[in-house]
This record gives structure tokens, sequence and C-alpha cells, in this order.
């Protein structure tokens, strides 16, 4: 919006914000331990996801002393829920390069972040390790949550989200490479692909 804007924000913690308040606030932001699981964990992002809908949501990582990987995995699991991760002023000791990972994630969360979390994610996938969500009609995250390397396929629901899957191109977006997709004879449009745990793919429909 134009400037000077101002909006309403508020920091998650845990499992016990208040409710009543969410249709006022305009962002939703967070902060804890992701290593640790403090405030950073599956069940606690999926409430804040069901609570902030389709607005922003930010987290700055406190926890000192991390490992580049760690910081990898943090930015994966940003990324799959559409956070937008940095590094708080506690989390002090973090590697060389670990700016790279940020600036990677944050770029990858923005559009995400422009188009808004959606409810019902019209799409599946045939692995219980590897969860899929949804971003306005045309960007889907993929999330291995697995230790191992997972093989997938991704269905989307193509009609039930008004699209026309023949007509449909797909790429990943964290590696800029086109995808090619099958159609079900049903209409619907599927992706097959492989993740290394812990990390997440975007697939990005048009």
């Amino acid at each position: 919006q134009p400037e000077p804007y101002r909006g309403v924000g508020v920091n998650f913690w845990s499992l016990n914000t208040a409710a009543q308040l969410m249709p006022y606030i305009d962002a939703f932001a967070g902060e804890g331990a992701s290593a640790e699981r403090s405030n950073w964990s599956p069940d606690v992002l999926d409430y804040r996801m069901a609570i902030a809908m389709s607005r922003p949501r930010l987290f700055a990582n406190q926890q000192p002393d991390l490992t580049l990987a760690q910081i990898e995995t943090y930015a994966h699991e940003a990324l799959f829920y559409g956070i937008r991760p940095s590094r708080g002023e506690n989390g002090g000791g973090w590697p060389d390069g670990y700016e790279a990972v940020l600036d990677w994630a944050q770029a990858q969360v923005k559009p995400l972040m422009q188009q808004g979390w959606q409810p019902l994610t019209l799409a599946a996938t045939d692995n219980p390790d590897v969860w899929v969500e949804r971003f306005g009609n045309g960007y889907f995250t993929v999330h291995n949550w697995g230790e191992a390397a997972a093989d997938f396929t991704l269905t989307i629901d193509a009609p039930a989200l008004g699209l026309d899957a023949a007509s449909l191109t797909v790429t990943e977006t964290t590696s800029g490479t086109a995808v090619t997709a099958t159609l079900t004879p049903d209409g619907k449009l599927q992706i097959s692909g492989r993740l290394d745990g812990g990390r997440t793919a975007v697939y990005r429909t048009k």
C-alpha cells in the first residue's frame, strides 16, 4: 500500500495468542529456537498458519551457535510454511554463510507471502513424510519431514482450482527448472519428485 503504511502486528508465542484478536492483526511475528523446537514445531506452526490465514508471518530465530546445516533446515521449514525467516538479536555465534541462506529463503518466501496461504490445499502427495501447502492458486510448497531422501508424487486438483491442467506449465522455483507434469484422466495435474530429508521444493503453476 502507499507509504506511509501502518499495520498492527503481534508476537506469536506457543499456542497462547488470544484468538479473538486475530481479525485486527495485519502481520504475525514469532521468535524462538528452531533446533530446540522452542516455539518452532509443526504443531505450533500449523496452529499459527490457521490463525493468520493469508496474512504475513515472520520469525526471529533466537537460538545461538547454530550450525550452517541447522540454519539450512530452519530456512527450508520456514519456506514450506511461507514464513519469512531471520536471525534474532540473541542468535549469536552463527557461522559465516548464514546470511546467504536467509537471503535465499526470504526471496523464495516473498511471492508466497504475496499470494497468501490457502486453508484448502486441493493437493496431496502419496508419501506421508512429504507434506504440501498451497499459496494463492499457483504455488505449492512440498517438504520432506523425514531424515532420508523420499520419492513422491504431488497431485494437484486443477479442476477444483478452476484451472485447465492441460494448459499449465510447472516450474520448481528453488532451482528455477521446468518440471514435466502429467495429466490424470479426471484432469488433475501430477508431478513426481524426490526430496532430501528436511528439504523443501516450491512448484509454481501458470
